[in-house]
């Protein structure tokens, strides 16, 4: 890649910069060679942009963007677009024109919408959208195939669609701090599923099926009201990592924690758990030969 030639690229993407430009009163092409390019800056190739990114968690300096110009959609050789950390209210509804766009970014906005068309974004590997305002998902997303990383935590959704289980290559789900009170059971056709973040949606209870995702090694089921777990969550033979803080668990069955045998970080705190329990807890995990972290406590010190 070299500098963009500014007065090079089709005039749609030259106004896209300049509407971008005069949004955060900052030029993007004296910043394309600076260390925040992964956070600020654009990139061209064969007289076509294919990166545009203005974020502000990782390029501080600088005002917001206060939107996306309609123009992005005519950009349609961008491959990663960046606009996390702003203050963007919505997302154009022609978004799924770049369907080579293989990463986008935009979590941390005032976003209300994920439009339908996104699903024409069929290799795209990587969607960050927490931590807005979004109400819904499409209930095609399953056609965007190429997802991998899917990250939607921090929204107002109460429901996941059906075509979810589609995803066949999503290796992290992001939910957390929704509303989503059940889980679709088709989300055990994520054969590739390795990370389900899935705390603080007021679930009330985690159905059986978890245990059938059996290569997941991280699970996050916090802050749910929670007074049981699946006797199933044995199966998780891969599993490194389990949150379980601040829900109404009194025990942890003891056979179902010595049988995760790969758990590396266990997270218990919020629990009514007596301290005989945890005295108990801290016998129970010599039988557990990578457990090294109790509620950010090094064992040794549990």
């Amino acid at each position: 890649m070299r500098a963009p030639r500014y007065d090079k690229l089709p005039i749609a993407e030259q106004i896209l910069i300049q509407k971008v430009e005069e949004s955060i009163e900052e030029s993007l092409i004296d910043s394309v060679w600076s260390r925040y390019f992964w956070g600020f800056g654009i990139a061209e190739e064969n007289g076509r942009l294919i990166q545009i990114s203005v974020n502000r968690r990782l390029a501080p300096e600088g005002k917001m963007l206060k939107y996306i110009p309609d123009e992005l959609c005519d950009a349609t050789e961008l491959g990663m677009v960046n606009f996390g950390t702003n203050v963007i209210p919505k997302i154009p509804e022609d978004i799924g024109n770049l369907k080579y766009m293989e990463i986008c970014f935009l979590g941390r906005n005032h976003i209300t919408n994920m439009p339908d068309s996104f699903v024409n974004c069929e290799y795209l590997r990587t969607l960050e959208l927490q931590n807005n305002q979004i109400p819904s998902i499409p209930k095609e997303i399953g056609k965007m195939s190429g997802l991998v990383d899917l990250s939607i935590g921090n929204n107002k959704i109460k429901e996941l669609p059906e075509s979810i289980g589609d995803l066949s290559r999503l290796q992290s789900l992001r939910i957390s701090h929704n509303k989503i009170k059940e889980l679709p059971e088709r989300i055990t056709d994520l054969f590739n599923l390795q990370s389900l973040q899935y705390g603080d949606n007021q679930a009330g209870e985690i159905p059986e099926w978890i245990g059938d995702l059996e290569q997941l090694e991280r699970l996050y089921i916090h802050d749910n009201d929670l007074t049981e777990l699946p006797k199933s969550l044995k199966n998780l033979q891969n599993l490194r990592v389990l949150d379980i803080r601040n829900n109404n668990l009194d025990e942890l069955p003891y056979s179902f924690i010595a049988s995760l045998k790969n758990l590396e970080e266990l997270y218990i705190e919020g629990n009514p758990m007596s301290d005989k329990f945890k005295t108990k807890l801290r016998v129970l995990s010599r039988l557990l030969p990578n457990l090294v972290l109790i509620d950010h406590q090094y064992l040794k010190y549990f």
